[in-house]
């Protein structure tokens, strides 16, 4: 049901997904902290550009900046490890939407509807009944 605290979550969310740049700043950041000249390189983004994302960021307390290095901060590491798993689940339904729509019930478990990442590898076998023999 939405109320309130689900439209602050949304609105939340969508300050993330409204921005590419902003996810693939947290995505660089997710594994090491960074200078602005590695995040420039690796972004290949002008580099006032990327200030312009990163002081947003900062006072979002997303990110922070510590002896010339970007780094996330804890919520934003809980941010970015959430964006990355709902962007692994999002791959994996589009990749395997034929399957999901002919032979998954629409009442999933909620478990399995929060990991369908588990399939984003998983291959089709199809067999014959002489297969059986």
């Amino acid at each position: 049901m939405l109320n309130s605290d689900n439209i602050n979550s949304f609105e939340s969310l969508k300050y993330f997904l409204n921005s590419t740049f902003r996810i693939e700043i947290l995505m660089s950041l997710y594994d090491t902290n960074k200078t602005i000249k590695e995040l420039k390189t690796d972004l290949n983004k002008s580099e006032s550009n990327l200030l312009h994302y990163l002081k947003d960021l900062e006072e979002k307390e997303i990110i922070e900046k510590f002896n010339d290095y970007y780094s996330l901060t804890s919520y934003g590491y809980i941010i970015s490890k959430q964006l990355y798993k709902f962007f692994e689940n999002w791959n994996s339904i589009n990749n395997n939407i034929d399957f999901i729509d002919n032979h998954i019930e629409p009442n999933l478990p909620l478990d399995l509807t929060l990991n369908m990442d588990v399939w984003e590898e998983a291959e089709i076998i199809q067999s014959t009944h002489l297969d059986y023999n």
